[in-house]
């Protein structure tokens, strides 16, 4: 394949994942300057693999895992605390980061429900927040969340189920659960 048509896939690639990739560091960074900085270099890591001529299978998974590491290796050269302290917030406070584009912005809160489920999401226990979130605002597969989290993708769909249980128990859809020791 010549550049010029990798150069073409790649930006329509880009285009259809940037505002996508963007929530995801954004909701776990929250500093604008920094979360456009990871996008960059993780679409910059994608866009080398690409010119190199390297297999990729799943080139959104890859994408989301490279943004994955790319928070980590941030909050451990520049936080003090973890990544799973950073995304916890106290109730009723807003996401860290407002949108300055109001267009994206209504993209982004589509309604007052819609921000409570993002935030009960971002409130779940760290084995089920980035699975459930991967599958229901960024509507990944099981398959490509696997490979994000670098497990299975059965124990991908355990977490999804798990997690939207805990999600229909706090808006109150369904009773409490007994507490169970839940491992995965």
């Amino acid at each position: 394949m010549d550049i010029s048509t990798k150069t073409q896939q790649f930006s329509d690639f880009y285009e259809h994942e940037v505002d996508a990739l963007f929530r995801y560091v954004a909701l776990r960074v929250g500093n604008r300057d920094e979360v456009m900085d990871i996008v960059q270099e993780t679409f910059s890591a994608l866009w080398e693999k690409t010119v190199r001529g390297d297999t990729i299978n799943i080139p959104r998974a890859l994408l989301y895992a490279s943004a994955r590491n790319k928070i980590i290796d941030w909050y451990r050269k520049k936080k003090p605390l973890s990544l799973e302290q950073m995304t916890e917030r106290e109730e009723g406070e807003k996401l860290p980061f407002d949108p300055v584009d109001t267009f994206a912005e209504s993209r982004i809160i589509l309604s007052i429900e819609a921000t409570q489920v993002l935030t009960l999401i971002t409130a779940l226990p760290s084995q089920y927040r980035d699975a459930v979130y991967l599958r229901l605002v960024e509507e990944m597969l099981p398959q490509e969340i696997s490979e994000v989290l670098g497990t299975t993708a059965g124990n991908v769909s355990v977490r999804i189920t798990r997690g939207l249980a805990l999600l229909r128990e706090q808006l109150g859809l369904t009773p409490p659960r007994q507490k169970k020791h839940e491992s995965v």
